[in-house]
């Protein structure tokens, strides 16, 4: 279920910002906070996926996703706009395709 949860808030995240420009988004505050919510959930999330799990998809950054989380809760309004952007941009549609890949996985054994 946590899996689905991270899935679910990464698809909402690459939806929110699908041909948004930095400009754009941080403009738009709706989104920019929309976003900061799902990594909180994301981060939630992989917090609570098993350690065997956690183990066995080990390269799935697992404690940074709890990290990002801890970062946008406590320091929230000295979030990196930039930085955030970066993280959409470059490692969440990766991190996406290997928790897609996980998820097949498991439903099949």
């Amino acid at each position: 279920m946590y899996l689905e949860d991270i899935q679910f808030s990464m698809n909402e995240i690459l939806e929110y910002t699908y041909k948004m420009d930095f400009e754009d988004f941080i403009e738009d505050r709706k989104t920019l906070y929309s976003v900061l919510m799902h990594f909180t959930i994301i981060g939630e999330a992989a917090n609570k996926i098993p350690d065997l799990i956690q183990k066995k998809y080990n390269e799935v950054p697992w404690r940074k996703m709890y990290g990002l989380r801890n970062f946008v809760t406590h320091g929230y309004f000295a979030v990196n706009k930039k930085q955030i952007r970066e993280i959409i941009t470059t490692n969440l549609p990766e991190n996406k395709k290997q928790l897609e890949h996980i998820l097949q996985l498991e439903r099949n054994s």
